[in-house]
């Protein structure tokens, strides 16, 4: 199939023009309206959420309010801006056929597709059956996933609520209830486009398609790229746009078609919608721009237009939840507030901290002494001096993301959690296969050979896979989240054991896991229906209601949770 284009350009400015207006929409009813009055709109929309009692006090305030008036009229200038551009556009683009979109699958990719499909398909598999529901993922589709739709938007109670995903699994799966299965096939469907593109985008790279096809098993089963594959959460989403923007950013640094601009303007526009964390890598892009512009003057004007785009999309995009929940729920919560050290302290910390990261995305794997994710980052920066190294804004572009982190981790005195840097990881190891790859083929043409990188690069791929499964499927059930998952499960299985099978049971904002768990069950459960119901369930670290004690008393406490039952009337 092949697309022009000019066309998609079009369809695109439509697309922007189309969204711009529905959020000017928006901003004129922010701003129209009172405070209380956008509150009584919210619950009206429904009223049974997480925190919901106090939604108005720490995130929908006056102040939030305030700030939110200022950021619609900041929209609003935007939104007319884009509308006028897109306008515009529509109107002077004008046919190009220089520059084209191919989909198409060469006959001799196809069965090494099908190999990738049967196996991600496999290793997805197991990791389902094998892997308790965890935590996270279950508070990121019961509590963000099933609201509706604006309250998915515009709640970002915790950064658990990964939006974008969460949108996305709302809007195609909106008839099925169990938003944690179809939170598990959208990350399914990220992985498989994550390792077709790795399998295309490696045999460009090593010039042989069965060398390709183990350097992608490996990439794939990379712990962390392998196991959020089917977790519910927007992690694999977020790694595959963090991929695709690295790789359309490599393609047009070889060759500077718009084309790859604007497929690296839209996976990163999703990255953010995913994860704000995507910050480290668009940084990573801008400084790339310079680079490209002083080594051969490919990255202009046009190129940091299409950064632009980036920040307005993204700025559009989570524009409701900052004038909803308050430009402090990104910036101040305990997830991502500084820690109280010196800047020396937390970068000898940081530091220090990086052998686990390590040993998280690289499954441990070392050579003596010496973790294979040290070597992997040491390697740009040594080979980035080779003068025969024909891709090198492979690594200048690798570089740029691995220290502007670093600097960013440091200036924010906060390290990221190790999945934040699914994407790092990802591009680490791949680095890592093209350079082992060059080394070999270096040697090769010392001693006027082909035999070394033909063979001795699979067997090192095939050993080091062999080494990446067995440890993955040993450890993942604790070193996704640190933290076992099967006590987890073990504990709301425990709590469900005390209330006969049937029984009406209400749950409070911190046992959502046991409602979910209960709701799969033979349970008529309730999220916000205390009074209502025989059983009420409440984590023991929350505050007990008047309304819970005068109606309910303690049967028993099971694990972290107490499980009241109803007070018989006599």
């Amino acid at each position: 199939m092949k697309l022009q284009l000019h066309s998609i350009r079009k369809i695109l400015w439509c697309l922007a023009g189309f969204i711009s207006i529905c959020f000017a929409a928006f901003n004129f009813y922010y701003l129209t309206h009172s405070h209380n009055q956008l509150l009584f709109d919210y619950f009206k929309l429904n009223n049974c959420f997480y925190k919901s009692e106090s939604f108005a006090a720490n995130y929908f305030n006056i102040t939030t309010k305030y700030y939110g008036n200022i950021f619609s009229i900041l929209s609003l200038l935007l939104c007319g801006i884009v509308i006028y551009l897109s306008i515009r556009k529509i109107k002077l683009i004008k046919p190009d056929f220089k520059e084209e979109f191919y989909f198409r699958i060469p006959k001799d990719f196809i069965p090494f597709y099908l190999v990738i499909t049967g196996l991600s398909v496999l290793t997805w598999l197991y990791g389902v059956m094998n892997v308790a529901v965890s935590y996270d993922e279950v508070f990121s589709a019961g509590e963000c996933a099933e609201l509706p739709f604006f309250q998915t938007l515009t709640y970002y109670m915790l950064p658990n609520n990964h939006i974008g995903f969460n949108l996305l699994n709302k809007i195609l799966f909106f008839w099925v209830e169990d938003k944690v299965l179809s939170g598990k096939i959208i990350s399914l469907v990220a992985y498989l486009l994550l390792n077709y593109i790795s399998f295309f985008t490696l045999q460009k790279l090593l010039l042989s398609k069965k060398i390709a096809l183990v350097g992608t098993l490996v990439l794939a089963l990379q712990f962390p790229v392998w196991g959020f594959a089917f977790e519910a959460r927007g992690y694999e989403l977020y790694c595959l746009a963090e991929v695709i923007s690295f790789f359309s950013l490599i393609a047009y640094a070889r060759n500077p078609q718009r084309k790859f601009l604007l497929v690296n303007c839209i996976a990163s526009i999703i990255g953010y919608t995913c994860l704000p964390t995507f910050l480290y890598l668009h940084l990573a892009q801008l400084l790339f721009g310079l680079w490209l512009y002083f080594k051969s003057k490919n990255a202009g004007l046009v190129y940091y237009r299409y950064q632009l785009y980036i920040v307005v999309g993204t700025f559009l995009f989570y524009l409701p939840s900052l004038c909803y929940s308050g430009l402090a729920a990104f910036t101040q919560n305990k997830y991502v507030h500084a820690v109280d050290t010196s800047y020396y302290q937390f970068s000898l910390q940081t530091f220090l901290a990086l052998p686990s990261y390590f040993e998280y995305a690289f499954s441990n794997i070392s050579i003596g002494i010496i973790s294979l994710g040290l070597i992997f980052s040491l390697q740009p920066f040594v080979l980035i001096f080779n003068k025969k190294i024909k891709h090198k804004e492979v690594l200048v572009l690798t570089i740029l993301f691995m220290l502007l982190t670093l600097l960013i981790m440091i200036l924010m005195r906060r390290i990221p959690y190790h999945r934040n840097l699914i994407g790092h990881f990802y591009v680490l190891l791949f680095t890592g296969i093209y350079m082992l790859h060059f080394m070999l083929n270096q040697l090769d043409q010392k001693i006027n050979t082909t035999l070394i990188n033909r063979y001795v690069m699979p067997v090192l791929l095939l050993v080091m896979l062999a080494i990446m499964g067995f440890r993955n499927s040993d450890a993942f059930n604790f070193l996704l989240y640190f933290d076992d998952l099967r006590l987890t499960y073990t504990a709301s299985q425990k709590v469900l054991a005390e209330i006969p099978e049937g029984s009406t049971v209400a749950c409070s904002n911190g046992s959502f896991y046991i409602y979910y768990q209960a709701r799969q069950q033979n349970y008529q459960v309730k999220k916000c229906g205390l009074n209502q119901t025989m059983y009420y369930i409440i984590d023991k670290e929350e505050e007990k209601s008047e309304v819970l004690l005068e109606n309910y008393e303690l049967k028993k406490q099971v694990s972290d949770y107490y499980v009241y039952i109803k007070k018989t009337i006599k």
